[in-house]
């Protein structure tokens, strides 16, 4: 699906635009919303990818890439218990909350992920029930 951050950009972003938006918020469209994110959540290695793209560096995508992920991982997070599980997802929210993006920051409480930037090294963010969505 995805190859290179210029896929995210070109092909990922102008669909997740389509319905993460106000619009699908309203409870009419909600439940297809909510199918929709499933479904591209369960893509293997969907979540992963953007990690190792490294997305929420900052350096490698646009500020409004970066915004419309984060409104998708807020989205994800909000509307699934798996989702706020996985892995990824909390190591894509911390990133995105270094950076300083607004999302981020509820998507970090949604998660129960310590938004503390100066925890101890030793402590570990979360609940111990981690998924991968392999």
């Amino acid at each position: 699906l995805i190859s290179s951050v210029h896929d995210i950009e070109l092909l990922l972003v102008p669909m997740l635009q389509l319905f993460v938006n106000e619009e699908t918020a309203r409870p009419l469209y909600q439940s297809l919303r909510n199918r929709i994110l499933m479904i591209i959540f369960r893509i293997p290695y969907f979540l992963q990818r953007l990690v190792e793209f490294d997305v929420a560096s900052g350096n490698m995508c646009s500020l409004a890439t970066s915004k419309t992920i984060s409104s998708f991982l807020l989205c994800l997070a909000k509307a699934f218990v798996e989702a706020r599980k996985s892995v990824p997802l909390r190591q894509l929210a911390l990133q995105y909350r270094e950076l300083g993006i607004g999302e981020a920051r509820m998507i970090c409480s949604i998660l129960m992920v310590d938004c503390d930037l100066e925890r101890p090294s030793g402590a570990m963010p979360g609940s111990t029930a981690e998924v991968y969505n392999e």
